[in-house]
C-alpha cells in the first residue's frame, strides 16, 4: 500500500490557500470602507461583504466595473470551498471506508460533496491559483476605478464632520 503525500506538501499549499484567501478577504474589506462603516463592515460575511460591494459598484460605476464584479462574483463562489477546506479534516495516510476498513490514499481533504472522495491535493491547489487570479483582478480594477481615493474621501468627509 502507498503512503500519502509527504506532509509538507499539504501544510505548505493548505498555507498558501488560506494566506491567498485572507489577502482577498482584506480586499473585499477594504472597497468596503468606500461605502461602510468599520463597525458594519466587521458584521458582515464574506460574501455579504461581497453583496454589498457588488450592489455598490452597480450604483457608482454601472458598466465600468464589470470586471471587477466578475471577479467578485468568483470570489463568492470560492468561499464554499474555502469552508470546507477550513472546516474539515485532511487526511494524509489512511481513510476510512466502510466497507474495506481503513485504506492507505494519497492524501485528502474530507468533504461530503455527494460523488467525491474528498478535496485532492492539486484541486487545492489550482483553486488556490484561481484565488491568486481573482486577487490580481481586484487589484487591476480597484487601481482603474480609483476605489482607494473614494476610501481616503469618504474617510477624511468623516474625520471634518
Amino acid at each position: 500500500m502507498k503512503k500519502g503525500m509527504p506532509e509538507r506538501l499539504w501544510k505548505s499549499s493548505l498555507g498558501r490557500f488560506v494566506y491567498a484567501f485572507a489577502h482577498l478577504e482584506a480586499q473585499v474589506f477594504l472597497i468596503c470602507v468606500c461605502f461602510m462603516d468599520l463597525d458594519e463592515i466587521k458584521k458582515l460575511t464574506f460574501s455579504k461583504r461581497v453583496d454589498k460591494v457588488i450592489g455598490f459598484l452597480r450604483r457608482q460605476f454601472s458598466e465600468q466595473a464589470q470586471l471587477l464584479i466578475d471577479a467578485l462574483v468568483g470570489a463568492r463562489r470560492l468561499a464554499q470551498f474555502r469552508n470546507d477546506v477550513v472546516h474539515n479534516p485532511v487526511f494524509n495516510w489512511v481513510r476510512f471506508d466502510k466497507e474495506i476498513g481503513l485504506d492507505y490514499q494519497p492524501g485528502y481533504i474530507m468533504v461530503d460533496r455527494g460523488t467525491s472522495d474528498g478535496i485532492q491535493l492539486q484541486e487545492l491547489r489550482a483553486k488556490t491559483d484561481e484565488l491568486i487570479s481573482i486577487s490580481k483582478a481586484i487589484s487591476n480594477q480597484d487601481g482603474a476605478l480609483k476605489l482607494h481615493e473614494l476610501a481616503q474621501d469618504r474617510l477624511r468627509d468623516k474625520n471634518v464632520t
